[in-house]
């Protein structure tokens, strides 16, 4: 449920407008996290419209209850759907690192990425043969493994049709635990009311991956950089606010 293949992010005026507009919303998110980092900052005291967008400011307060169920629940495995949660699967890692000083609670203390989206449109003998060899690594670490999968929103019918697959290939030994960003239907989700979307969603310059299928192909680009750096200052300054929080 990982990539080793690499390309380069496309180059002319046209890429460069690009990165010259997020750079711009960059700045702009960058006077946010100083802000938000004055205010009460444990879980759902930042008062969010129920659509407002998911932003490096703000994603954070999605992204702690979904530690602290990772903290309770222990999985041994957590997987992030690449296509549209991979900046929040980064920030989860990254705010347990900072919350906690210890390694990530999973086996090979980590997290891997997959593109889960697309599983449902491709045929069911294809799908089989990407799951497989994933879920034979995972049960020959782990007799009976716990996996979480992680995405901005959980589907009823995609977890039941994944939960069914992974059920027969892996002849019922392994446990699935669905978080969501935002939305209900997962076992946990960070803010289950809101309805709002991450806005980097599809794009691959900030993802830092595109997508061909079930196929995820490495994008190189400053504005991932950027992002993902504004990403580590709002993690740090979250977690520090919560840990006083606690210790008061």
């Amino acid at each position: 449920m990982a990539y080793d293949m690499s390309a380069e992010a496309p180059r002319g005026i046209f890429w460069r407008t690009l990165v010259g507009v997020f750079q711009r919303q960059r700045a702009k998110e960058a006077t946010q996290i100083r802000s938000y980092s004055r205010l009460p900052t444990v879980s759902s005291y930042i008062n969010l419209y129920s659509d407002s967008q998911i932003e490096v400011a703000n994603i954070n307060e999605f992204a702690y209850p979904i530690v602290e169920f990772i903290r309770t629940t222990q999985p041994d495995f957590v997987v992030v759907n690449s296509r549209t949660a991979r900046l929040f699967g980064l920030c989860v890692f990254m705010l347990h690192r900072n919350l906690y000083q210890e390694p990530f609670p999973t086996r090979n203390h980590n997290i891997s990425f997959a593109n889960l989206s697309d599983l449902s449109n491709i045929p069911l003998e294809d799908r089989r043969k990407y799951l497989q060899p994933h879920i034979e690594k995972m049960t020959e670490t782990v007799e009976r493994p716990r996996v979480l999968i992680l995405d901005d929103q959980v589907k009823d019918e995609a977890v039941k049709s994944l939960r069914d697959l992974v059920g027969t290939l892996s002849g019922g030994r392994v446990e699935l635990l669905f978080g969501a960003a935002h939305g209900p239907g997962g076992d946990i989700s960070g803010q289950p009311d809101h309805e709002g979307v991450q806005r980097w969603q599809y794009n691959p310059l900030a993802n830092g991956v595109r997508h061909d299928g079930i196929n995820i192909e490495r994008v190189k680009g400053k504005f991932k950089y950027g992002l993902t750096t504004d990403l580590s200052l709002a993690t740090v300054l979250f977690a520090r606010d919560i840990k006083d929080k606690l210790r008061k």
